[in-house]
């Protein structure tokens, strides 16, 4: 099987927009290969909600990033990206990140030039570090990877946008190998970042936001290689879970949405029971 490193490095010099789901555990991961994703997104603010139930704002730790990449890793052959916020540091700590990463089995990580603490993307109160400082943990971080085909995301939220672009071009000079403006706020400037920014660019779509929401064929033909819908399955499981929750509360079953939830058999088939029964029985019988 054909390492998923290469199988991102690949997608990236073929023709068409890859589409990536962000998930928040080994579950969401398997259930998005599943599904037929090729390529999945452990994102900061999914996996700090559901690890944490709290808000992502710099809280989260380089270890607990690196244990969900590890176990959804463990269960899924497709690409993982790892947000890395800002590389959880300095020059040391990018360096270390990138190692870190790269040995439990991400594909790619996804760097920020906020000042820490961060904060989550789309929100207020978000302040950048100097393209000068940023240029150099990106360099750290190409220099840290030893795979030739691990991928680097440099992430902006500089504002205004000329001021974006002017940052994503610099660091595609530093090596960065996906650029991505967080603060898009139409069609036109969406055209105007894929005419201007020298490299292959990344879109954001979340549900709700205010800004842009485009299926990705439109993403497509305005010029971008690749799109997050960063937060879909996180807001999803949330209102299923929480409708399921109202219901056992009142009136007290779930029977009456049972056609809107995974039966027992079905589910057990998802995580691979009968799989793990045989092998359980190959060492016990």
């Amino acid at each position: 099987m054909e390492k998923a490193s290469k199988q991102l490095r690949r997608m990236l010099n073929e023709p068409g927009i890859i589409v990536v789901p962000g998930v928040y555990d080994a579950l969401a991961a398997k259930i998005a290969e599943k599904a037929g994703h090729q390529a999945i997104l452990a994102g900061g603010y999914a996996v700090v909600a559901s690890l944490l139930g709290q808000p992502d704002m710099g809280i989260i730790t380089l270890n607990e990033m690196a244990d969900i990449v590890h176990r959804m890793s463990m269960v899924v052959n497709i690409p993982i990206i790892a947000d890395i916020d800002t590389g959880f540091g300095e020059i040391l700590n990018v360096i270390r990140t990138i190692k870190e990463l790269e040995s439990v089995g991400a594909s790619a990580v996804q760097m920020e030039d906020q000042v820490f603490p961060k904060r989550a993307g789309l929100t207020l109160g978000r302040k950048v570090i100097s393209t000068e400082q940023m240029i150099k943990k990106l360099h750290a971080a190409v220099d840290a990877k030893k795979d030739p085909d691990f991928v680097i995301i440099a992430r902006t939220d500089a504002q205004p946008l000329d001021e974006a672009i002017k940052r994503s071009n610099a660091y595609y000079e530093a090596g960065a190998d996906i650029l991505f403006i967080e603060d898009i706020h139409s069609q036109e400037e969406m055209l105007r970042v894929n005419k201007e920014v020298k490299g292959p660019t990344l879109s954001v779509m979340v549900e709700g936001s205010g800004y842009p929401f485009f299926p990705a064929k439109k993403l497509e033909e305005l010029g971008f290689k690749m799109v997050y819908y960063c937060n879909s399955s996180l807001f999803a499981a949330t209102k299923a879970v929480y409708k399921a929750m109202k219901k056992l509360k009142e009136p007290g079953t779930t029977e009456e949405m049972m056609d809107e939830m995974i039966q027992f058999k079905e589910f057990n088939e998802l995580i691979g029971f009968n799989e793990f029964t045989e092998i359980a029985k190959k060492y016990t019988e």
